[in-house]
């Protein structure tokens, strides 16, 4: 078996700055209640296939690009893609109506950031696991 999943919360920026930006505030990092970071934890993850049965599983560490937006409008479509997935997601439709374009414009400051007159590109990290059937 081989699978990805998210790293550590503060290594995803578009996942840990955009929620802190939604939020106005520091948010916590997730647990293993279900989101994508639920697996984040290696030792977590491990114990959960040794349980399963799986064997010799192993994480390996990946740095990559998330891509959010790309060409004219990359700003727009980052945030308007960023709004309806992920953490800050679920922040920004939690919130009062009034608040939501407080929460969307402190996002886009994030967004404009990570622009780079081509492209919205944000650091991310993964892990890519391996097992073997028991």
């Amino acid at each position: 078996m081989v699978f990805s999943c998210f790293r550590d919360w503060a290594s995803n920026a578009w996942a840990s700055e955009l929620a802190n930006a939604a939020a106005g505030e520091g948010v916590s990092p997730p647990g293993h209640e279900p989101s994508g970071f639920a697996f984040a934890d290696p030792d977590y993850v491990l114990a959960i296939l040794e349980a399963a049965g799986w064997n010799r599983a192993e994480p390996h560490a990946v740095d990559f690009t998330y891509l959010a937006g790309v060409g004219p409008g990359a700003v727009e479509n980052a945030l308007a893609y960023l709004a309806e997935i992920g953490p800050a997601s679920r922040i920004v439709q939690s919130l009062p109506d009034h608040e939501r374009t407080d929460a969307l414009e402190r996002m886009r400051r994030v967004i404009e950031r990570q622009f780079d007159g081509d492209k919205v590109a944000f650091p991310a990290a993964a892990w890519i696991w391996r097992a073997v059937a028991a």
